[in-house]
């Protein structure tokens, strides 16, 4: 019996040991935290399932997110390139080290929100805008609900 138990705890050790040299070293396969907050034309087209569109406004609002994200990638602030030394050790991606946005900044983004809306609004018809809308408003609300229950937690 000890001897299971001994075994069991240099396992778990060497487990410890190993996940610990890994951390900070990016494993392939895995997106990091920076990529899973940029989601991909796919992911965001699947915001538009739900409005029936045909085969001509799917390719025209692909091709519309596509462009809008080659220019904001552009214009997309930077954060400093930090040495090794600084380099967190779970290479996680920390919003605290991006710069935060500049009025001119945040008034180019409005106006490329008001742009892109534009734009669907002439590729979708009226209902389907209507829909879309609805959608946001909801994801909003969600949005608005989950970041005061994360605040009211932080308090305690």
């Amino acid at each position: 019996m000890k001897k299971v138990f001994l075994t069991a705890g240099i396992f778990l050790s060497m487990t410890f040991a190993v996940s610990a040299q890994q951390n900070g070293k990016e494993v392939p396969g895995k997106p990091t935290t920076e990529h899973r907050m940029k989601p991909s034309a796919d992911q965001q087209m699947k915001m538009f399932d739900r409005l029936n569109l045909t085969k001509s406004q799917e390719r025209k609002i692909r091709r519309l997110i596509e462009k809008r994200d080659a220019e904001f990638a552009k214009h997309a602030p930077r954060p400093p390139k930090p040495s090794k030394n600084d380099m967190p050790k779970n290479d996680d991606f920390r919003m605290a080290d991006h710069p935060k946005p500049t009025p001119e900044m945040a008034q180019r983004m409005q106006q490329e929100r008001k742009d892109f809306d534009q734009k669907l609004q002439q590729i979708l018809t009226r209902e389907q805008y209507a829909q879309l809308t609805k959608q946001r408003e909801r994801m909003m609300q969600k949005k608005v609900g989950m970041q005061h229950r994360m605040h009211q937690q932080n308090e305690k």
